[in-house]
C-alpha cells in the first residue's frame, strides 16, 4: 500500500542507481524483466528478516518532503511476533525471483504512525485511508538502495493481518473514499468474498500483497527510467518504448506515458486517461459525489469484467496498471489456484474474480507476459463459487 499521504510510493524517485556491483542491463527488446529485477540470489528468510524494523517516527524523517538522500531512521524496538510469522509466511511463499527481489532490498520498515507506542493494538485509530498513507516505498539517492515500509495499522486487529478478502475490500473502499467521502453511504459497497479454496494461505497473499505492491513502485523505475540502450539512467525521463518493445501500455492510455511531475504518486492520484470508451475516473467520481450508486456499481462492474485491468486501482494511472498487474502476477506464482470475487451491486448484482479468470483475460494476460514467464494455469472453478448475496440490485439509475 503506500506512504505518508501516498500509495504508492513511487520511490525511486531519483534514485534508481544500480549497485556498482551489479552490471547494466543489456537493452530488452522482446519482453521479460530487464536483468537487474532477476539479478539478486535468493537469500535465507532470516536474513529478510533481518532487514525488518520500525520505522523510527520520533525523527523528522517524512516522505518524500524530506527527500530521499538519507536511509529511513530505525525504531530498534523489537518487531512482535506476529508481524514476522505473517512476513516469514509472505517470503516463504513468494517465487523465487521475488524472493531474490526482497533479499536486494536495503530495509524492510514497519511505520507505527498514527498509532500509540509499537503494538498494532494501539493503531486502532486508524483508518484503512491512514493505513495506506502509511505504507511506501523509495529509493536512496544516488546509490539505488531501495526501502518498503507498511503501515503497523496493517496488523491492528488480532496482532495478525487480516485475510486477503478483507484487505482487497478495505483496500478498494479506500480508494473510492478518495474520490469522495460519501462512498460511505452506499448501502451495498462492493465486496470481495473469502476464497475457500485455499483458506489458510489467505493472511499469507495479504502481507505478500503489501510487499509485492510497493516493491512494484520501485520496479517501474527499474523498468522504465533507463536510457535509450536500456542503461540505468537515475533521475531521467522515463523510456516507454524499450521494455516488451513498447506494448505493455499500447492501447490502455490515450496520453504519453510519462513520470509524474514529482517523481511521486499518492494514493488515488489519477494520470492520464484510459482509451476504453466509458472508462473515465471523473465520471465514477460524480457518480459518488451524487450518491449515484447504481451507476457507480456499473461502472465498477465494467472496470472487473474487462479483459485489461487488474484492479480498479490499476484505472487510475499508468503507474497502478503496471504495479497492480505485477502485484497479481507475483501472487499467481506463489497460488496459481488463488481466487478473490468481487461482489458489485450496480442494476444488477454480479461477481467477477480476475485472479481466478486471467487465463480469459487476454489484455492482461498480456501485460503480465511482460514480466516473463506467465504463472501456471488455475484449476477449473467450481460451480457455485462464491455465490452473490441476495441483496436488492440498485434501480436503474438515473443518467
Amino acid at each position: 500500500m503506500i506512504k505518508p499521504h501516498t500509495l504508492v510510493l513511487a520511490t525511486g524517485i531519483i534514485a534508481l542507481t544500480l549497485s556498482a556491483c551489479v552490471p547494466p542491463p543489456p537493452p530488452q527488446p522482446a519482453g521479460g524483466l530487464l536483468p537487474i529485477s532477476r539479478s539478486t540470489a535468493v537469500c535465507p528468510v532470516e536474513t529478510f528478516l533481518g532487514k525488518v524494523h520500525f520505522l523510527d517516527t520520533s525523527s523528522s524523517f517524512s516522505l518524500p518532503g524530506s527527500g530521499y538522500e538519507s536511509p529511513p531512521p530505525i525504531n530498534f524496538t523489537p518487531v512482535p511476533a506476529s508481524i514476522k510469522q505473517d512476513l516469514t509466511g509472505a517470503f516463504n511463499a513468494a517465487p523465487d525471483f521475488f524472493k531474490g527481489q526482497l533479499c536486494g532490498l536495503a530495509g524492510v520498515f514497519i511505520d507505527p504512525t498514527g498509532c500509540r507506542g509499537y503494538d498494532p493494538s494501539g493503531c486502532g485509530s486508524l483508518s484503512d485511508e491512514d493505513i495506506v498513507d502509511y505504507s511506501w516505498g523509495f529509493r536512496k539517492y544516488p546509490a539505488g538502495e531501495k526501502y518498503i515500509g507498511t503501515s503497523l495499522g496493517l496488523w491492528r486487529n488480532g496482532g495478525h493481518a487480516p485475510p486477503f478478502e478483507q484487505f482487497e475490500t478495505r483496500r478498494l473502499r479506500a480508494l473510492l473514499n478518495t474520490l469522495s467521502p460519501r462512498e460511505a453511504h452506499d448501502p451495498h459497497p462492493p465486496i470481495h468474498r473469502p476464497d475457500f479454496l485455499s483458506p489458510t494461505q489467505s493472511t499469507t497473499m495479504t502481507v505478500l500483497a503489501a510487499l509485492a505492491h510497493e516493491y512494484g513502485h520501485a520496479l517501474w523505475f527499474d523498468t522504465f527510467v533507463v536510457k535509450p540502450d536500456g542503461k540505468p539512467n537515475p533521475g531521467g525521463p522515463a523510456v516507454i518504448d524499450l521494455f516488451c518493445s513498447g506494448a505493455y501500455y499500447s492501447g490502455s492510455w490515450q496520453g504519453r506515458v510519462e513520470l509524474p511531475a514529482t517523481r511521486w504518486i499518492g494514493f488515488g492520484d489519477v494520470r492520464n486517461t484510459h482509451q476504453t470508451e466509458g472508462l473515465n475516473i471523473d465520471d465514477l467520481r460524480s457518480y459518488i459525489k451524487q450518491e449515484n450508486f447504481g451507476l457507480a456499481g456499473n461502472f465498477l462492474q465494467k472496470v472487473y469484467s474487462s479483459d485489461e485491468w487488474a484492479s480498479l486501482l490499476a484505472t487510475f494511472s499508468p503507474d497502478e496498471d503496471f504495479v497492480e498487474a505485477y502485484q497479481l502476477y507475483v501472487l499467481l506464482f506463489a497460488n496459481p489456484n488463488l481466487r478473490s470475487p468481487i461482489q458489485i451491486t450496480g442494476t444488477a448484482v454480479n461477481s467477477y474474480d480476475v485472479p481466478g479468470s486471467w487465463k480469459n483475460r487476454p489484455r492482461l494476460q498480456n501485460k503480465m507476459s511482460c514480466f516473463g514467464e506467465l504463472p501456471p494455469a488455475p484449476a477449473p472453478v467450481q460451480p457455485g463459487v462464491a455465490p452473490a448475496e441476495k441483496l436488492p440490485r440498485y434501480p436503474n439509475p438515473r443518467p
